[in-house]
C-alpha cells in the first residue's frame, strides 16, 4: 500500500473482491463514472495477472449492470 494514495485507501466501495474493488470516482466525468481498482498497487492493466484481469473484467460488467440500473 502507498502512502497517501487515494485508491490504497477505499472510498464509497460498490462491491468488492479480494483482487480488486468498484468504487465511485471522486471526480466523475459523467454519471454513474466508476473505478474498478486493483487490490495490487500497479500502473495499468497489463500488469495484472491473468486471475486479476479476469476479476477486472466481471467487474467491468456487473458495473455496467449497476450503472445502467441506476442511470
Amino acid at each position: 500500500m502507498a502512502k497517501n494514495c487515494e485508491l490504497c485507501e477505499p472510498a464509497e466501495v460498490l462491491f468488492e473482491h479480494e483482487l480488486a474493488y468498484v468504487r465511485r470516482d471522486s471526480r466523475p466525468l459523467s454519471r454513474g463514472h466508476v473505478l474498478i481498482v486493483p487490490r495490487r498497487h500497479i500502473a495499468s492493466f497489463f500488469e495484472m495477472n491473468a486471475e486479476e484481469q479476469i476479476v477486472v473484467l466481471e467487474m467491468l460488467n456487473r458495473a455496467q449492470r449497476n450503472v445502467t440500473e441506476e442511470h
